[in-house]
């Protein structure tokens, strides 16, 4: 058996002895029997994020420990490969690195790992287009509903060969009066909801597969050659909050499900005797999202993509400015090494969509751009999608899409310790690939994943890292010693996925590395998400309470500030007066905040990250977002675009707006030592940009 040679000996119990825990306990604990583990190393967040996000129930309704998740996930991974093909010592040591934050596989990877629904490990996916329109809005739901995100590129030219909307199709709904959420329903249907009996009323089943089988029959039916009227019976599905089995959370009732049945058919309805339109096939997958969100625990996240030179790009970049509409999904513009030379060459086109780009960031932060040509580069074949976050670009066959399969090294954890950092690396590396071995039920999406068996290592703690080298972020891309770590870095982690790739006979994955947001996975253990600053070093955290809540007298008695919310009545706010908890561990003029890296700094640090740690033929993209201060000129801004094109794969902005009592608001130092109750915490929201990621 081999292993990177530029990775600590496996026989050592190298994380064991870094996380300070004993060997043997852990052992024990994998066997199932008791073991003394130490408390987890929190952050100020993070056990209530496990507890809120990835601690599952056992059968007795109590929820899990985290070190009971990090068994299961060690396991369950592990099972995948036939056990001659594990290290040394394997278990042991990816179980201390998991539980004392070295490593932390993706929040589906902890979510679902080691359980019945094991196959379902993938955060997100793409969805592409075939003739049979259905098709891309059944596999975008399929995916949603199994709380993955989804991205798709609505171009013409990939929305050609669809077929056209032929016929008008008018919905009916049938339900007994005695359901629990008759009176929703009703509300829902409005004049669409009929007597108890109507002709051959189709009965949707009482599963997610029903709710999409059904979507899918309403556009079939549109694209036939003849206009009907169709009945659905609604008796058979749950009321409102009743649990999910299968995926968690509670159920939202039919109301949703009519409320999207109707705007699907709505849409259809325009587009009779032509093709589905961008904006028209957008506002679909928004009406299934929607409806998917309503799920409780599930929350829909997608990836909208358009090419500059579409027809409808206008329409496009300006889709979000009504914040009512679109609001499941991030948009992002398609651009190749075509748009820098018409931007060279003058071209009238790709000025205003420059311009355009520059004020939509400035507004609201977007669109963002992808740069196709970039991406696909170093590929297989072409690819002209990312995941709802950009890191990853993805394949599609048809309708059906790979999808991401993310970890994340905590260099933070390791500092200055080059080995730790490696070693740590590695795990994680033939973790994910490991997880290849997982196959999806979705046939034609296992194919491709079977071929590229794509990998999305990253870090996080990049910020932490920098310092513990005497170091700001900003000034990584300065730093040739910095630079070589992580190229160092990216190589082991290919080095150890090919490692087991060949000894599984399996193909070598096309990328191994990525950069994600990692939002509540850094929270786990307090440190910052990817390669992103802290948003501030003294800020402002605030907590709605309803005003019936005991807590909140608990919290006006400790002598915090306390103000009734504007948002909503019956409602206060408490507002901490916070230390980012990294000033605890940093000197604090190697802390820099979100809004001290201007775009063309940041976009150094992007470019330096991506050409070493995702270097060419090792790595995917990099999801990083500069923030911008508020009035920020969009004339600037495009000049800032203008020269980072060709040398990123992607870039998103996002401005600092400021609203009446926002979650989090900068401070200064002073006014944080001024404050009645000052006290340490986490600056990191766990959020993504434009909020369209989900929880897990």
């Amino acid at each position: 058996m081999t292993i990177s040679q530029d990775a600590p000996l496996a026989t050592s119990h190298f994380a064991c002895t870094a996380a300070g825990l004993d060997p043997d306990a852990v052992r024990s604990f994998l066997a199932g029997g008791q073991a003394y583990l130490p408390e987890p190393r929190w952050g100020p967040l993070g056990q209530v994020v496990f507890e809120r996000t990835y601690s599952r129930l056992r059968a007795d309704g109590s929820q899990e420990t985290w070190a009971e998740t990090c068994r299961r996930v060690v396991l369950g991974n592990l099972s995948y490969a036939p056990s001659g093909t594990h290290l040394d010592y394997e278990a042991v040591e990816l179980f201390a690195a998991i539980y004392s934050f070295f490593v932390v596989p993706g929040g589906r990877h902890l979510w679902v790992t080691g359980t019945e629904v094991a196959a379902y490990r993938s955060n997100c996916w793409v969805s592409g287009w075939e003739p049979q329109l259905s098709q891309h809005f059944h596999f975008l739901a399929s995916r949603l509903f199994e709380g993955g995100g989804v991205g798709s590129n609505y171009s013409r030219d990939l929305m050609r060969v669809t077929a056209p909307v032929l016929s008008d199709v008018t919905v009916r709904f049938v339900c007994r009066s005695d359901h629990h959420d008759y009176d929703r329903i009703r509300e829902a249907a409005d004049s669409t909801l009929v007597h108890e009996h109507y002709g051959d009323a189709i009965l949707v089943p009482d599963t997610r597969e029903g709710w999409i089988d059904t979507w899918s029959m309403l556009i079939d039916r549109s694209t036939s050659d003849r206009d009907s009227v169709v009945a659905i019976d609604l008796s058979d599905l749950r009321p409102q909050g009743e649990p999910l089995r299968t995926f968690g959370g509670r159920s939202s009732g039919p109301a949703p499900f009519v409320s999207a049945c109707r705007e699907i058919v709505r849409v259809l309805r325009k587009a009779t005797g032509r093709q589905l339109s961008a904006l028209e096939a957008m506002e679909i997958d928004h009406a299934i999202a929607s409806s998917v969100v309503a799920g409780g625990a599930r929350r829909s996240a997608r990836m909208s993509m358009m090419h500059w030179r579409d027809s409808q790009i206008f329409d496009f970049i300006a889709a979000k400015h009504d914040t009512s509409k679109h609001w499941s999904t991030n948009i992002s513009v398609e651009v190749d090494g075509r748009f820098r030379e018409a931007l060279e060459a003058g071209d009238h086109h790709a000025e205003r969509v420059l311009e355009a780009v520059a004020a939509g960031m400035a507004q609201n932060g977007e669109p963002g751009l992808v740069d196709s040509d970039a991406h696909s580069a170093d590929e297989p074949v072409p690819v002209r999608v990312t995941n709802p976050c950009g890191e990853i670009a993805l394949s599609t066959n048809g309708a059906a899409g790979e999808s991401c399969n993310l970890g994340s090294v905590n260099l933070e954890a390791s500092g200055r310790d080059d080995d730790m950092a490696v070693w740590s690396i590695t795990l994680l590396s033939r973790f994910l690939l490991r997880a290849t071995l997982q196959q999806h039920p979705h046939a034609a999406a296992s194919a491709i994943e079977d071929r590229n068996r794509r990998l999305g290592l990253g870090p996080m703690g990049v910020q932490g890292w920098a310092a513990a080298h005497g170091a700001r972020l900003s000034d990584i891309a300065h730093r040739a010693d910095l630079r070589h770590k992580l190229a160092r870095f990216g190589q082991v982690a290919q080095n150890a996925a090919f490692d087991l790739a060949d000894q599984l006979s399996i193909p070598r994955p096309v990328k191994v590395t990525a950069v994600a947001p990692t939002g509540t996975i850094s929270q786990l253990s307090g440190t910052t998400a990817g390669i992103h600053p802290v948003f501030a070093r003294h800020f402002i955290r605030r907590v709605r309470y309803s005003n019936a809540d005991p807590l909140l007298q608990r919290e006006k008695s400790a002598g915090y500030h306390i103000v009734p919310d504007v948002y909503a009545e019956n409602t206060s706010v408490v507002q901490y007066h916070l230390r980012d908890a990294i000033l605890d561990r940093y000197p604090e003029h190697l802390i820099e905040q979100s809004d001290e890296i201007g775009v063309d700094a940041f976009v150094d640090l992007l470019e330096a990250v991506q050409r070493t740690f995702c270097a060419p033929g090792i790595g995917n993209a990099i999801s990083a977002t500069c923030s911008i201060r508020p009035g920020t000129d969009p004339v600037v801004l495009a000049g800032s675009i203008r020269a980072a094109l060709g040398r990123v794969k992607g870039l998103t902005v996002f401005p600092a707006i400021s609203r009446p009592l926002s979650p989090y608001e900068v401070i200064t130092k002073d006014e944080w030592e001024a404050a009645v109750v000052g006290g340490v915490g986490d600056s990191n929201s766990g959020e993504c940009v434009g909020g369209a990621c989900p929880i897990r």
